[in-house]
């Protein structure tokens, strides 16, 4: 049988740090963007935040899926070890997280005001904004935790 552990490993640690690093991007340099836009202009940050979620949705997602497999595949497979099951499973999270509790809360009301099905009120978009400013940096941490535990697996 031949063994992929080095190509299971590379792309646990790659995939979730690439999505990491996004989401640590987004939480740092777009959402205070779109934060600052709100107060001057709520149309506008609906608007950042439409194109930012269209882009980082297509690359994210398939990360997202991509890490938690491959640690899945690791800890299953190869070793039996709860780090491996722990760093997959946060790399993962995003993935329910964001479908069970971001898009019914927070996504379907700001995509639809991006879309132009309705007018954002400038006190709900702020709402709007802030709860998912909160919920994306929940996504942001999770990452960060499992892509650094499986690195430390990796390096260690």
């Amino acid at each position: 049988m031949k063994d992929y552990q080095p190509i299971l490993k590379f792309l646990a640690v790659g995939a979730s740090g690439i999505f990491a690093g996004q989401a640590l991007a987004i939480s740092t340099l777009t959402v205070p963007r779109m934060l600052k836009e709100q107060k001057e202009d709520s149309n506008r940050a609906i608007q950042t935040f439409g194109e930012m979620y269209g882009t980082a949705a297509i690359m994210q997602a398939p990360l997202s899926i991509i890490s938690g497999v491959a640690g899945g595949l690791m800890f299953y497979h190869y070793c039996r070890c709860p780090r491996w099951l722990t760093g997959s499973v946060l790399a993962f999270f995003s993935i329910p997280f964001t479908l069970l509790i971001m898009a019914p809360q927070v996504n379907k009301e700001l995509l639809g005001y991006h879309k132009g099905h309705q007018q954002a009120q400038p006190e709900r978009a702020k709402q709007l904004l802030e709860k998912w400013s909160f919920l994306h940096s929940i996504r942001t941490v999770t990452s960060l935790a499992g892509f650094g535990i499986m690195l430390a697996i990796v390096v260690l």
